[in-house]
């Protein structure tokens, strides 16, 4: 099942907040809150559903025991029966506060008497997450899903889960090991409206969350292979799937099979998608043949890639995956993410597009002038000299505490000066988009570049 409408007016619900309230921060936290209550009435929103607790416990205790947890977001009792081993499966079945009992004992009883190893969370108040449970294996979580769909008390008692999940039969399903699906999710969606409020908020689409969430993950993809890291890798391919918009339920199980079976590499894992492709060809174009860049788009809309550049096989790509229809798309698509009329003539959209091009790649540039003027200060002198001529630079815009070795003084004077430099470092480091304190941007900033540090 795919909730495409649904995603759209969760994201309509964000943005229309944002937009009306520019003082507030969007931040991870208020997207969860927002996205564990999509769907539910108003008045299930103030339910609390604590005081079932010493029934359901009474219930359910005799096949395992019953444990009271605080999370980031409200307490829940949590059962555990057995062990779990990594990759298990994660189920969804929300329910209405009448039948949480009948629910939460059916559901119990069936797993042990299936011997199911697995771990069982019920929320304290409702929310369209109130009952999830993690089991080992793919086989079990079919079963649990086949039992939701034959079971007729517990199918027609279903809430609608949040609309990003996978979903069979009104069961949300998602694999997240160490981490949060609706955490990471939510963090996601806060960068992305973050980032559009640069733009008005222009082209809020599921469409365009999802290469959103395509750079992110390809951004991941080329740092260190952490546990961490792997498990914020699979959540952003399992996105990828879930908010596209041919997604079906079997693309998830064939996800959890591959995990499962040791078949799958997320450090492996290629995801074609042809914007990509075009995207990185411009670049790669840009670092060589600037001057190619405007012909270079207007030879491929006649099939003609010979102006852009084979650098890092970025020709190859667009051979491959990019036909000229899709390139007149792109074009159209940026005309209006940046609200312009679509009935526009060829020319003034290869120069709308490139015009924002260059205004998204700007930074990258600025990014990059300024870390490399921060390093090399840094290897000249020490960490006192840098990290004094940032806090200039950020405060009051100065930059003679910068060394001028290897011209980035220069640089700085040229390409970044006059610019909005607390801009500059949210659009390549996404964690500042919740920040405006400039000690905690230095921080962030700092840390990052002191990754590349030869010393």
């Amino acid at each position: 099942m795919n909730n495409y409408k649904q995603m759209e007016q969760f994201l309509e619900q964000i943005k229309t907040f944002a937009k009306s309230n520019p003082e507030k921060v969007i931040d991870y936290k208020f997207v969860y809150s927002l996205l564990i209550r999509f769907n539910l009435l108003s008045r299930a929103v103030s339910e609390k559903v604590d005081d079932l607790w010493p029934e359901i416990k009474d219930s359910v205790t005799k096949n395992t025991d019953g444990l009271t947890r605080s999370g980031h977001f409200g307490s829940f009792l949590l059962f555990n029966r057995g062990m779990l081993n990594s990759n298990e499966v994660k189920l969804y079945l929300p329910t209405k506060r009448d039948n949480l009992v009948s629910t939460v004992t059916e559901l119990e009883h069936f797993m042990a008497e299936n011997n199911m190893a697995h771990q069982l969370k019920v929320a304290n108040k409702m929310r369209n997450d109130n009952i999830v449970i993690r089991v080992n294996t793919l086989e079990e979580a079919q079963k649990l899903v086949e039992f939701a769909k034959l079971n007729v008390n517990l199918n027609r008692n279903l809430l609608k889960v949040n609309p990003f999940l996978a979903n069979d039969a009104g069961v949300g399903l998602a694999m997240d090991n160490n981490e949060s699906f609706n955490t990471v999710l939510s963090e996601l969606i806060a960068d992305f409206i973050n980032m559009k409020k640069n733009y008005n908020y222009a082209n809020v689409t599921i469409e365009e969350f999802n290469r959103y969430i395509l750079k992110r993950y390809y951004a991941l993809k080329n740092e260190r292979a952490t546990s961490a890291n792997l498990d914020l890798l699979d959540i952003y391919y399992l996105l990828l799937n879930t908010t596209h918009k041919n997604f079906q339920v079997t693309d998830f199980y064939d996800f959890a099979y591959q995990k499962q079976t040791d078949k799958y590499d997320i450090k492996r894992q290629r995801i074609v998608d042809p914007y990509f492709y075009f995207e990185q060809a411009l670049k790669e174009t840009a670092r060589k043949y600037p001057q190619n860049l405007k012909r270079a788009i207007k030879e491929a809309l006649n099939g003609n890639l010979n102006y852009f550049t084979n650098d890092a096989h970025a020709r190859d790509g667009l051979k491959k995956y990019v036909s000229p229809e899709q390139v007149w798309m792109f074009l159209v698509e940026k005309a209006k993410s940046v609200g312009y009329d679509v009935n526009l003539n060829e020319e003034t959209l290869i120069n709308l597009y490139l015009d924002t091009f260059y205004q998204e790649n700007s930074y990258q540039e600025q990014y990059g002038i300024i870390k490399q003027a921060y390093l090399t200060t840094y290897e000249k002198y020490d960490y006192s000299q840098a990290h004094g001529a940032l806090v200039n630079l950020i405060r009051s815009g100065r930059i003679e505490y910068f060394t001028n070795d290897l011209g980035f003084r220069d640089a700085l004077r040229e390409k970044v000066v006059g610019h909005d430099i607390i801009q500059i470092f949210r659009q390549n480091v996404p964690e500042l988009m919740n920040f405006n304190d400039i000690n905690v941007v230095i921080k962030y900033v700092e840390d990052d570049f002191n990754k590349g540090l030869k010393l």
